[in-house]
């Protein structure tokens, strides 16, 4: 068995539409201001790599993640070291 199988259970699905590159749009200044400018790399096998971009350096934090129902839940690590759920729509 795999490691994401082990960790996710064999019912765990990846939306493909996710699966790819995604960047903040620098031009929205409210995403920017809430965000950061970040860049959010999906893959097909559950890995995240969220990056977190500023003129000095490059915060990078390498997480797994599964959806369901619409919604992407990931092993984020926080204060409670609950899932990080974010809407998709």
């Amino acid at each position: 068995m795999g490691f994401f199988q082990k960790l996710f259970g064999k019912n765990k699905n990846i939306d493909a539409r996710l699966v790819g590159i995604w960047e903040t749009d620098i031009n929205d200044v409210e995403t920017v201001r809430n965000h950061g400018n970040v860049r959010m790399t999906f893959t097909k096998d559950g890995k995240l790599t969220y990056e977190i971009l500023s003129e000095s350096r490059i915060q990078i934090m390498n997480l797994v993640f599964y959806t369901d129902k619409g919604i992407i839940i990931s092993n984020q690590p926080n204060r409670n070291q609950k899932p990080k759920i974010i809407k998709t729509h």
